[in-house]
């Protein structure tokens, strides 16, 4: 009496097996392929709430007023408020005229949300020396020769001069030793100095007096903004 044969699939069909221990089945292997897409595409329109995508969070600007098209990251025209969204952290960005940055007030971006900084005008770094004591102009300050009121910051529209010392090792008697020095960056330095986050073309580093003038700066040109700069004084 003849076995009875085991029926074999035909060609173009497909059988269920239990799997082997261990062995891996791919599920997509048998999920249509329109499927997979629509999967997809619902997965990209739920992007943007609640994330950083494309420069916003919960419709939030994280750059202010910037363009992201247009250059990279862009301080906003005027201060934001404390603890709004920004992007990208570090942003450093200063709204004011004041020759020294403690002057002004300053929003740095931290964490994502901005830090803003209010000048304080009681500061001893802030206010300007009396006319009667500072030369009439920038132009008339007798920069090297000796000044007796020390020390005496007088603020001009190009910039913060002063009867100081320069830092060093070998200051003794500052008040004898006192001169008037008036910030002298590089050539190509802009004069008055950049404000922070102020756009910028050149690969300029500028000293504006960092180890002689109280409250000056060093800025740098980094990415397209200005940015504030350490400087080692002798």
């Amino acid at each position: 009496m003849a076995q009875a044969r085991t029926a074999r699939p035909r060609a173009g069909t497909w059988t269920a097996r239990r799997p082997r221990y261990n062995e891996r089945v791919s599920v997509l292997r048998f999920v249509p392929v329109s499927s997979i897409l629509l999967v997809a595409l619902a997965g990209c329109s739920s992007r943007g709430t609640g994330t950083f995508d494309g420069g916003e969070r919960d419709g939030e600007s994280l750059l202010g007023d910037a363009d992201l098209d247009a250059g990279g990251p862009a301080c906003p025209t005027t201060a934001p408020p404390q603890g709004s969204a920004c992007g990208p952290q570090g942003l450093a960005c200063e709204y004011g005229t004041a020759t020294t940055v403690e002057c002004d007030t300053v929003a740095t971006c931290n964490g994502g949300r901005w830090e803003v900084a209010l000048p304080t005008m009681t500061k001893s770094l802030c206010p300007s020396g009396p006319a009667s004591e500072c030369p009439s102009s920038f132009a008339a300050v007798p920069v090297g020769q000796r000044c007796d009121v020390y020390p005496l910051p007088c603020d001009y529209p190009e910039g913060r001069c002063a009867c100081t010392v320069r830092e060093g090792p070998t200051v003794t008697d500052a008040s004898a030793q006192a001169t008037w020095i008036c910030p002298s960056p590089d050539p190509g330095c802009p004069l008055p100095r950049a404000r922070l986050g102020a756009p910028c073309t050149s690969s300029d580093a500028c000293d504006y007096g960092t180890c002689a003038i109280p409250g000056a700066t060093a800025e740098a040109c980094t990415d397209n903004l200005w940015v504030a700069q350490s400087a080692a004084c002798p």
